[in-house]
C-alpha cells in the first residue's frame, strides 16, 4: 500500500517528472518491491497468502467505518471528549466549549483553501492512494481498513496542512489558522495524554484478571484467534495449556468439527472465550 502511494508523491512533486522518472523514481521503488515478492511468495506461509474474508476477523468497509476512520486520523473525536470532560462544570460549559472547538477546525478547514495546492497536493494524493488502496484490498480481498492501518496516511496528510498553511499569503489568513491550529493540536495532545494513552487497545489484562477470578480447575479457555492467548497467558501465567483451545482463523470448519470432538472428550463445566475486538 505504501509504495504506489510513494511513487504518485515522487512522480507528482518532481518538477520534471518525464526526465527523472527512470533515473531516480523507478530505481528508488525496485529494492522495495522485491523484497515485497520475495517476501510475499517465498517467505509468507501459503495458508497466510490464501486467506479469505470468511476466516478474518476484522469488520467488512462500510460508509461509517470510512467516517469514523477519517474523523480520526484529523482529530475529531476529541470533540466528543472534551464535552465530556466540561459536562461536568454545566451544559453550558460543554457546549460553548465543544461549539469552540468545532469553530477552529472550521477555521483551519477553510484556511486550507488560501495555501498553494500546487506545492501540497502531492502529498494530499499520496494519503488518499494509501486509504483508497486499504478500502479497495478490504473490498476485493480480506477487509484491513481501519484506524491503525490507516495510520501512515496521517504522515503525508500532516504534511498536507503544514504546507498548505504555509503557502498562506494573507497574513491574518495565515494568522487565524495557525491559531486554530494550535488550538486543535493541544485539545488532541491533552485529550490523547489524559484520556486515550494508557488504555489499551485490547483489553487483556482485564481479561486475564476475569479468569484468575471465575475460572475453576478443568475449565475450558477459548481463545479466537488463537494466537490471542500470548497476550492472556502474559498477565495469566498460570493458566494451565492443557485447558486452552486456541482456534485456527483459517480453517473454521475444520475447527468446529474439533472443538466438539474436544468437548464431547473433556466435558468442561464451563467455557469461557477470548476474542480479539
Amino acid at each position: 500500500m505504501l509504495l504506489p502511494s510513494i511513487f504518485l508523491f515522487l512522480l507528482l512533486g518532481m518538477p520534471h517528472p518525464q526526465k527523472l522518472l527512470f533515473r531516480k523514481i523507478i530505481p528508488s521503488l525496485v529494492i522495495p518491491s522485491i523484497v515485497f515478492i520475495v517476501d510475499y511468495y517465498c517467505i509468507m506461509p501459503a495458508h497466510v497468502r490464501s486467506r479469505t474474508a470468511a476466516t478474518w476477523w476484522m469488520p467488512p468497509v462500510t460508509g461509517d467505518l470510512i467516517g469514523k476512520v477519517g474523523a480520526y486520523l484529523v482529530g475529531l473525536p476529541s470533540i466528543e471528549w472534551s464535552f465530556s470532560v466540561f459536562e461536568k462544570y454545566g451544559m453550558v460549559v460543554a457546549v460553548a466549549a465543544m461549539a469552540l472547538l468545532c469553530l477552529m477546525f472550521a477555521i483551519f478547514a477553510g484556511s486550507l483553501l488560501a495555501g498553494n495546492w500546487r506545492r501540497s497536493y502531492p502529498l494530499l494524493v499520496a494519503a488518499l492512494c494509501h486509504c483508497s488502496l486499504l478500502v479497495g484490498y478490504s473490498f476485493f480481498k480480506v477487509p484491513i481498513f481501519g484506524e491503525r492501518t490507516a495510520l501512515p496516511a496521517l504522515i503525508p496528510l500532516i504534511g498536507f496542512m503544514g504546507v498548505q498553511v504555509a503557502t498562506i499569503k494573507i497574513p491574518k489568513i495565515q494568522m487565524a489558522s495557525i491559531g486554530a491550529l494550535l488550538v486543535i493540536s493541544m485539545n488532541i495532545t491533552f485529550t490523547w495524554i489524559t484520556d486515550k494513552a494508557w488504555i489499551p487497545v485490547e483489553r487483556t489484562r482485564d481479561m486475564a484478571k476475569t479468569l484468575q477470578l471465575w475460572k475453576h480447575p478443568h475449565d475450558t479457555v477459548m481463545f479466537y484467534p488463537f494466537y490471542f492467548a500470548g497476550p492472556i497467558r502474559y498477565y495469566y501465567p498460570d493458566l494451565p495449556v492443557e485447558d486452552e483451545i486456541g482456534i485456527n482463523i483459517w480453517a473454521i470448519p475444520k475447527e468446529t468439527e474439533r472443538i466438539k470432538r474436544i468437548f464431547q472428550e473433556t466435558s468442561p463445566s464451563i467455557v469461557f472465550s477470548g476474542c480479539a475486538v
